[in-house]
């Protein structure tokens, strides 16, 4: 759609359109990431699905995850906050830039100090008090080609099958992906002013 200069279709998307795209992606990804702040591990589909399985093991929640997610949270947006501090940029430039770079990568920051955190009970010997991603494979995956069959059950889908059944989808949800990505990007555009080249989007997003 780049390469055919298509962008203009976004132009075709009314406003509500593009704040509903928004907020629907905003809501789906709170409701999705409670399981782990909960120490959850469940797996659902859609957003009441993932509500009810919560209600159902809320039980099961975990406090040292709780503690650990809601302590991050309170952190991201405090060092969010530094760099609007009230601090005189040309007698103290060392210092805003200094808490600049401490706002900016707050995500880095908070990555390092939880993963100290759990070296330190690691190197101990003690029982992290929340959930852990476990073991990693080091390195790089093996290239390969991706399996154009697959087993499920007792039942093997073979690559033909597989195309047919999803033709429809393979058409729809880049189209529809795109057009989401584009609409978000000229909503959070339209709080600076700046204006969004919908077909340079595209491009992007097909790199």
């Amino acid at each position: 759609m780049g390469l055919l200069n298509l962008g203009f279709l976004v132009n075709l998307i009314s406003a509500p359109v593009t704040s509903g795209f928004t907020t629907a992606t905003s809501i789906i990804i709170i409701i999705t990431q409670i399981k782990g702040i909960l120490g959850l591990k469940i797996r659902a589909n859609g957003c009441m699905n993932y509500l009810i399985q919560y209600y159902e093991n809320v039980h099961k929640a975990r406090m040292g995850d709780l503690v650990l997610g809601i302590s991050c949270i309170v952190f991201l947006l405090l060092m969010r906050k530094l760099k609007d501090l009230p601090i005189d940029k040309e007698k103290r430039r060392g210092l805003y830039r200094c808490l600049w770079y401490m706002s900016t990568g707050r995500n880095v920051l908070i990555v390092l100090i939880t993963s100290f955190i759990s070296y330190r009970y690691e190197a101990v010997g003690v029982e992290t008090p929340f959930k852990l991603l476990g073991h990693v494979e080091p390195g790089i995956p093996r290239f390969q080609l991706p399996p154009f069959s697959t087993t499920m059950g007792n039942h093997t889908v073979e690559f033909t099958q597989m195309f047919r059944d999803l033709t429809p989808a393979m058409f729809v949800i880049p189209l529809v992906a795109i057009l989401a990505n584009v609409s978000i990007s000229k909503a959070f555009a339209a709080s600076s002013g700046s204006p969004v080249d919908a077909t340079q989007e595209m491009l992007t997003l097909s790199i």
